[in-house]
């Protein structure tokens, strides 16, 4: 959406095409039937945080292979997911246009594939994330569907855990090995959505990391800050969140990773071209090994090194509440009528759109 309205009932009046109304300048809407009215009294006092080879392939959108016989994945149908089984690996696209915005249907599928992960995963030891998109893993959350996806997100949960940061505080817990692969920007609730996987390797060539919620008077929400800060340190991850700018691959490796306690915000960046062997072997090579040791110490390190349940709810509790503030409604309208969520300039260069603010 920034992954500015990622969490919660923020709705938005984007992008209508001129055959339905007459030109205006685009406005960020509100929930449709009511008015989201935060709770000032909660944003002005911040409850305490705790401490701190052969495969099965399906087509395009859908699966059409049988189940496996030990596990229901390869059997059930995205409409956003790509999917290819192979050796215990299962490798999942993200395929919902060019700018993979995280909307209701990939968080839809996104939800069903987790669930299943821990249900019934069959053969699936690690899984491999990455988009058929090569310019943008994804882009941000879909602005125009957030009450929707929101929604989808909740039944990760229940109603006390109706936000994507949750959610994906799930999918860093799932019991296999989840890596992702990024080529092109992974920004706002997409880099979010890799921060929550087990690895992140990425092309050197392109790929680019950003949480730019900062320049539009907000703050990650998905566990950005949550992860990034463990990734970082404390100087250089308010240096990432309150800067608002792009990292590309080779800055993103190095930051962070000459602290003996840090190790990056991601793993390696990798020549594009060698990119899938090296994921692929790595991936192969870790769904060989007997699986009771690899979740014991994905467990054991998760143990130390993942944020409290209780976190993650504040930081989209302060989301919300900062994503209504007028300031924040003026600069996402801004965005919007240059081209926010179209292929475009805005979305290519979205660290420096966001610093751009005329007023």
């Amino acid at each position: 959406m920034l992954v500015a309205a990622q969490h919660g009932t923020i709705g938005v009046d984007l992008l209508l095409s001129a055959n339905q109304r007459a030109p205006q300048p685009k406005r960020l809407g509100l929930l449709e039937g009511g008015r989201f009215e935060p709770d000032h009294a909660r944003f002005a006092t911040h409850p305490a945080r705790p401490g701190s080879g052969s495969s099965r392939t399906s087509g395009r959108s859908r699966l059409s292979s049988s189940p496996s016989p030990e596990g229901k994945i390869m059997s059930v149908a995205y409409s956003s997911i790509r999917t290819r089984e192979d050796a215990g690996v299962l490798f999942a696209t993200l395929d919902v246009g060019p700018l993979n915005l995280i909307g209701v249907d990939l968080v839809r599928d996104l939800v069903s594939l987790v669930d299943t992960l821990y249900s019934d995963p069959g053969d699936v030891r690690v899984v491999v994330i990455d988009s058929a998109s090569p310019e943008f893993f994804s882009a941000h959350v879909d602005l125009t569907a957030i009450p929707q996806y929101t929604a989808e997100a909740a039944k990760a949960g229940g109603p006390g855990d109706a936000s994507l940061g949750m959610f994906l505080h799930r999918l860093a817990h799932v019991p296999v090995i989840t890596i992702a692969k990024v080529r092109g920007r992974a920004r706002g609730g997409g880099d979010e959505l890799a921060l929550a996987c087990d690895m992140i390797f990425a092309a050197r060539e392109n790929a680019v990391f950003g949480q730019f919620e900062s320049g539009t008077g907000a703050l990650p929400g998905a566990g950005g800050i949550q992860h990034l800060t463990r990734r970082l340190g404390r100087t250089r991850a308010i240096e990432a969140i309150t800067g608002a700018d792009d990292f590309d691959a080779d800055l993103a490796e190095r930051y962070g990773a000459d602290l003996a306690e840090r190790y990056g915000w991601i793993n390696r960046a990798l020549p594009d071209a060698e990119l899938d062997g090296f994921v692929e072997r790595l991936a192969k090579r870790i769904a060989g090994f007997p699986p009771a040791g690899v979740k014991a110490a994905k467990r054991a390190i998760n143990d130390l090194t993942l944020p409290h349940p209780a976190n993650v709810r504040s930081d989209s509790a302060m989301f919300l509440g900062l994503v209504a503030l007028p300031e924040s409604r003026e600069r996402l309208d801004y965005l919007a009528n240059r081209g926010l969520q179209t292929l475009g300039d805005v979305e290519r260069d979205l660290g420096d759109a966001v610093a751009e603010y005329p007023g």
